[in-house]
């Protein structure tokens, strides 16, 4: 009993990991509508930006989060305006193909500057744990859980209590209606892209201490976020969270039990079900259609 319970807490805290990874793309994609391809690359870039402030600077990870949030709103303002500002509201394939592209070209960049060479952050904490009866949880993990959980409260606080978060809700529903209400649609969209985009840049940070970083690593985590807001619902924050648990506790359980290399197989298993039998996820809604 005691290895199930050790399981179930390392596949919660990783799967909150995971929600906050997901959780900048299924906002993106609920106010906008863009299915961000390039989403695993903006947590590869973070995580260079983490690695690279504790090697050069010293900085501890988490407190890199102070430099690093700003930033990455400000890359996501830039990428916004610079790419998907000119063609918001033309085909849904233009943006596709656009955050296809940046996804190629930000992973070839990391290859130019930073080889294929894996790099990883050694903490003085990275292998201490914390008991709690006879469960020891990692103490990295437990911190990222941590940030995971405070990031997902303060953009429910920032979506439910703020102008800029009412605006967000009201263009994510119905832009036309938001535009008469007096929200300016293409001003709430770059502030929301950027949100999104800050948000990985957490995901950066918690994923650092925890995961090597390399030019490619974003084609994971990009695939598994897919999988993880599938699962929740597209556009709900909540079901990303949800989704995030879900598959955390999967990968645990399936790579202790099942031979190495089988765990990517069962969670994108999961995700073909999901498709086939709750396209709209366990938290999301059905489309009512509508553009931008």
């Amino acid at each position: 009993m005691d290895i199930y319970l050790q399981l179930a807490a390392n596949g919660l805290l990783i799967g909150g990991i995971y929600a906050l990874v997901s959780i900048g793309l299924t906002l993106i994609y609920g106010v906008m509508k863009i299915i961000n391809f390039a989403h695993g690359e903006y947590i590869m870039l973070s995580m260079y930006f983490t690695y690279w402030l504790n090697v050069k600077l010293g900085f501890d990870p988490y407190l890199s989060l102070l430099l690093l949030i700003p930033s990455m709103f400000v890359v996501g303002v830039l990428v916004y305006r610079l790419t998907l500002h000119p063609i918001i509201h033309r085909q849904q394939q233009l943006t596709i193909l656009m955050t296809m592209g940046l996804m190629i070209l930000l992973q070839n960049i990391a290859l130019m500057l930073w080889k294929a060479d894996v790099r990883g952050i050694q903490l003085s904490y990275s292998i201490k744990t914390l008991g709690l009866g006879d469960i020891r949880l990692s103490v990295t993990r437990l911190i990222s859980f941590g940030v995971a959980l405070l990031t997902a409260v303060a953009l429910k606080i920032i979506l439910d209590k703020t102008w800029i978060g009412r605006s967000i809700k009201a263009a994510s529903q119905s832009p036309q209606a938001a535009k008469l209400m007096g929200v300016d649609t293409r001003k709430t969209y770059m502030i929301a892209f950027g949100i999104g985009i800050a948000v990985v840049g957490i995901a950066g940070v918690s994923l650092s201490p925890i995961f090597n970083v390399y030019p490619l690593v974003g084609t994971q985590f990009g695939t598994l976020s897919f999988v993880i807001v599938v699962l929740g619902g597209l556009g709900s924050v909540a079901g990303a969270f949800l989704g995030g648990l879900i598959i955390g506790l999967v990968s645990t359980f399936s790579g202790f039990f099942l031979p190495t290399g089988y765990t990517e197989a069962v969670y994108l298993g999961i995700f073909l079900l999901v498709l086939l039998f709750r396209p709209n996820g366990l938290l999301g809604k059905a489309s009512a259609g509508g553009g931008k």
